[in-house]
């Protein structure tokens, strides 16, 4: 019995590592669609995908609307009133997602070159 139960252990690792990579290898409208519908998880793995990803992947990002979602989702965290840790939690992680971008040259230019995502910022 012992056997069985560290065999579906290692079975449930190597799953976890899969999804893990697989995550890390996902083209940015993926990200996209997964913020459409946002998590802690998606956030960091977000986050932790900006800080590794090239010139190319961030372009890809920005063009597939995923500055306007994560503001968007800004938006819609901070109307509300965040009482509780997990919520504040998302909130901080998408903002962290959001200064990772803006961060970088790529970011900032993309910024100015769509001043309407500046009024988002500037209203919030």
């Amino acid at each position: 019995m012992e056997g069985k139960t560290s065999k579906w252990l290692l079975v449930k690792q190597r799953y976890k590592d899969v999804l893990r990579g697989y995550w890390d290898v996902c083209n940015p409208e993926v990200y996209v669609q997964m913020l459409r519908n946002p998590t802690f998880r998606v956030f960091t793995l977000l986050k932790r995908r900006l800080k590794k990803s090239d010139r190319g992947w961030t372009e890809g990002f920005l063009n597939s609307g995923g500055l306007e979602v994560l503001l968007e989702a800004v938006d819609v965290f901070s109307c509300r009133r965040v009482t509780k840790i997990p919520e504040a939690l998302r909130l901080l992680e998408c903002v962290f997602c959001i200064e990772r971008l803006v961060n970088s040259k790529l970011g900032i230019s993309f910024l100015i070159e769509n001043d309407s995502h500046i009024k988002k910022l500037v209203k919030g």
